[in-house]
Parts: C-alpha cells; sequence; structure tokens
C-alpha cells in the first residue's frame, strides 16, 4: 500500500495487509516513483530485546506491546501478536509510526492548525486547543466562501522555493479532511481578545510561532536541530498574530493585512 502525503511517498508493508481508515484512503496513491519511506510491520510472539529502537507501553495492560527500529529510511515495527486485532488498520499506529519524525526528513512540518482554502490559497490558523482555530476558519467559510480542507492539522514546507501547505489524514475531533496542496497565503497565530488587533511577526516571535504549534516526537530528541533547521527555511513565509473576537471584524482585520502583502504572490 502507498500514499503520498505533502509530496512524501509512503510505502507500508506487512502481513495481514493494513487495513485503510476512510481519511487515509484520500491520500492513496499507486505510487509512480520509488517510495521515500517504507513501513515494514509484522506480528511477532515475542518483542525483540534491544538497546536500540522504542518501545511502547500501554499503562492500561501493563504491558510493552510494540517495538521499532529504525535503519535509514525504513521502520520496522513488532507487535505482538497477542494484540491482535490491533494495528490491523493504518489510523491505530499513528504513535507508532512516528510521523512528525518521518516527515521531517523532507523538510516537512506538521502543524496543529485549521487549514483553509480562500481564493486559490492556503490560510493556516494555528493556537493551542480551545483558543479559536476552528472558530476562525468556520468565520471565513461562512463569509468569504473559503473551504475548510481541515479542522486540526496540516503539512507545511517548502516546494522548491515556495512555502506550501498540505493536507494530512488526520483531524482530531474535526470533521474536516481533504487531500490538497496550496500555495501558502500565511499563518495565523491566534489570541482571545477583546477587540481585532493584528500585527505582521518577524524574527524570534515568527520563529516561536512555528515551533509552538510544530507536532515533535519525544522519542527522537534528535529532531529538534532538523526541526529548527526546517522552521528557520519557513520564515519567508508572512506570519501573523491576530489578536481577535469571534465575529466578523476579525476576518476583516486579517484580510485587511493580506492585503498588505507583496501582491505578486499574495494578492486577493
Amino acid at each position: 500500500m502507498y500514499y503520498c502525503i505533502a509530496d512524501m511517498i509512503l510505502e507500508f508493508r506487512g502481513d495481514p495487509p493494513l487495513e485503510d481508515h476512510k481519511l487515509w484512503e484520500l491520500f492513496r496513491t499507486s505510487a509512480p516513483v520509488p517510495s521515500d519511506y517504507i513501513f515494514i510491520r509484522r506480528y511477532v510472539p515475542q518483542l525483540p530485546t534491544s538497546e536500540e529502537g522504542h518501545y511502547f507501553y500501554d499503562a492500561v495492560r501493563r504491558w510493552h506491546y510494540a517495538h521499532s527500529l529504525e535503519k535509514g529510511s525504513v521502520l520496522h515495527l513488532d507487535v505482538l501478536q497477542e494484540a491482535l486485532p490491533w494495528g490491523i488498520q493504518i489510523h491505530q499506529l499513528y504513535e507508532e509510526l512516528a510521523l512528525p519524525h518521518v516527515l521531517l526528513q523532507k523538510q516537512r512540518l506538521l502543524l496543529h492548525a485549521s487549514y483553509i482554502q480562500h481564493e486559490g490559497m492556503g490560510i493556516l490558523f494555528t493556537a493551542p486547543s480551545g483558543t479559536g482555530k476552528s472558530t476562525q476558519a468556520d468565520l471565513w467559510a461562512l463569509h468569504r466562501g473559503a473551504e475548510i480542507l481541515n479542522g486540526d492539522r496540516a503539512v507545511f514546507g517548502l516546494r522548491g522555493d515556495e512555502p506550501y501547505a498540505f493536507g494530512f489524514p488526520m483531524s482530531g475531533s474535526s470533521s474536516y479532511c481533504v487531500n490538497r496542496s496550496l500555495p501558502l497565503r500565511c499563518i495565523v497565530s491566534l489570541r482571545q481578545a477583546p477587540e481585532n488587533r493584528i500585527r505582521l511577526l518577524k524574527g524570534r516571535e515568527a520563529l516561536r510561532v512555528i515551533l509552538n504549534g510544530t507536532y515533535s516526537d519525544p522519542k527522537h530528541p534528535g529532531d529538534f536541530g532538523l526541526n529548527m533547521q526546517t522552521a528557520l527555511s519557513l520564515l519567508s513565509t508572512p506570519i501573523f498574530e491576530l489578536s481577535c473576537r469571534p465575529d466578523l471584524g476579525a476576518v476583516e482585520t486579517l484580510e485587511q493585512a493580506i492585503r498588505t502583502l507583496p501582491p505578486r504572490r499574495y494578492s486577493l
């Protein structure tokens, strides 16, 4: 089975074969080019004893149920036979597949964000849970006809020299999930406030928005440097801080700020 996420071809092998999930089906591909990364899952009567790789622990059953070992661009995942049928469906393996780590190998960052399309370009709203990402996405859909592509997560990175947003096959509690890649107009960091205000962030402030919103895998502490390097390469993306109310005025405030961006690449 092959999937294409953020221009990255991921190949999955295993017996029994993985079963699709309705969101993952949107990202299936026939893989006309070689795979960028391969996952090999197998069921074993006993996990290997090794100081390499990572073990996964179930605090409810109080057991280690899986072990992963990465060799180059191949991840070997051993799962206890006793855990069956768990692990048959691909969406059950999110933690074990370490997708934020894998995507980072191609300088792609997974961001906690609502992802919308407006006039052919992408806008990402990022903020802690419950701060208003979904509300602002809904306001743009209601008042400006934007399409919500993902209500909880998006991938972004450079395609050539251009910042791009990409779909992702998980969306938290949101019902929105579309596989679509778009030039990225801007990233918007949200704060609740009694009035609508906006400012364009630069330097450390802009970098902090990216790093605070990015998913990172604690099992791969070595990713910190690559995560920082990738984030720095993406600072050409306009990043706003929008202090806002949940109303039309927030849409108008951001819209006016977007109009100040260089028209060649970001005009409305």
